[in-house]
């Protein structure tokens, strides 16, 4: 008997079919353009648990979902080789994943067929086909974040932009009120009740004119943009108390401990400070002298620097909320409530943290939590 040379074998293309196709140990079909199957070896008919004469003639479809494999088919055809595996999982086996590839056919007649080959997932490739799904949910979930971020973004740019609008243009009326109030008032020869309604009216325009500037501060500040700089504390400490009313208060009245250097703004941390040691001021106590302490002290992971008063402090409910907008913890006292909201949107554009602590009538602290990254 003649060895099966390469001469024998072509002399009998069945002998071929047979060892490549139906005893190959890789799961193979054959299909057709449409996504028919053709034929099947023993490999395949036993990854996709179907008798081979059954698979004959049946649809891919019904064993995998064939989305794609057209595409397969074109490249097929256009690179001349093995596509790049694609995974899959079987439809009644939900449990069960093959990688697909195929490659085209030429059989004689011109037909368009392709084999299609089927490998079983390995439990590491499994693993990796989750982790990147995993990845690509995650990336999109991440770039859906970052367009509501933009879009909050923008929204909150036009409602500052609104803010800032509607504050501008209501101090021109208000003043003009205040002004004809006031020369009413001034030239008036009338001794009935009229006068003091007209008083009335014109300190309500006199404190809703002081919201609206305030309003309009708040505005322009908070949506400033942050340009940070290696700063000394005590060089933006200093500033911020001439801007404060010192009127009627003792010459040693606040008190400055050695400060460090931060990356910060200067220009909004004076704002911040400026509107603290106001607050102290503002609220001090009417039965002893004002003394003000700043200080800065190592905490944990962070540096705190704290602006503490012993003034007419303020209840441990009202902690959080005199840091809202037009929240305040004292009704007797002129002010508009928006000077801690500002410090609370600065602080937080540095990425720091700030918080209140007080006592009714024994003082209060404004403590600020500085990062251990931004102290140089």
């Amino acid at each position: 008997m003649l060895p099966p040379t390469s001469e024998n074998i072509i002399r009998k293309p069945e002998i071929l079919f047979e060892a490549l196709f139906v005893r190959s140990r890789d799961a193979l079909l054959i299909i057709d353009s449409d996504c028919m199957i053709v034929d099947a070896n023993r490999m395949a008919a036993r990854l996709l648990r179907t008798d081979r004469r059954v698979l004959a003639g049946s649809s891919c479809d019904v064993f995998f979902n064939i989305s794609g494999l057209p595409g397969l088919l074109e490249a097929s055809e256009l690179i001349d080789s093995w596509t790049p595996p694609v995974a899959r999982m079987l439809k009644n086996f939900p449990d069960t994943g093959f990688d697909m590839r195929v490659i085209k056919l030429r059989p004689q007649d011109d037909k368009s067929l392709y084999a299609l080959q089927l490998d079983s997932l390995s439990a590491e490739r499994a693993s990796f086909l989750q982790l990147r799904e995993d990845v690509l949910n995650a990336n999109s979930q991440a770039e859906k974040e970052r367009m509501l971020r933009r879009q909050l973004q923008v929204a909150n740019e036009k409602l500052s932009a609104f803010a800032y609008r509607a504050a501008h243009d209501l101090r021109g009326p208000l003043r003009r009120i205040r002004v004809a109030l006031d020369f009413h008032r001034k030239y008036s020869k009338s001794e009935d009740n009229s006068l003091e309604a007209l008083s009335l009216a014109q300190d309500s325009t006199v404190e809703l004119e002081l919201m609206v500037d305030n309003l309009l501060e708040y505005s322009k500040r908070t949506s400033q943009a942050l340009v940070r700089q290696q700063i000394n504390l005590t060089d933006v400490l200093h500033p911020a108390i001439r801007l404060v009313d010192q009127q009627d208060l003792p010459p040693d009245w606040i008190g400055i401990d050695p400060m460090p250097v931060v990356n910060a703004d200067p220009g909004l941390l004076t704002i911040v400070f400026r509107n603290l040691i106001s607050n102290a001021v503002k609220y001090r106590a009417p039965d002893r002298l004002l003394n003000v302490h700043i200080r800065a002290e190592t905490l944990g992971d962070c540096l705190q620097v704290s602006v503490t008063d012993n003034g007419r402090g303020f209840s441990e409910d009202s902690a959080v909320r005199i840091f809202k907008l037009f929240e305040r913890a004292h009704s007797g006292v002129d002010g508009a409530g928006i000077g801690l909201a500002t410090c609370d949107e600065l602080v937080q554009n540095h990425g720091w943290t700030i918080e209140a602590e007080g006592r009714v009538n024994e003082g209060a602290s404004f403590l600020i939590s500085i990062p251990w990254k931004d102290v140089v």
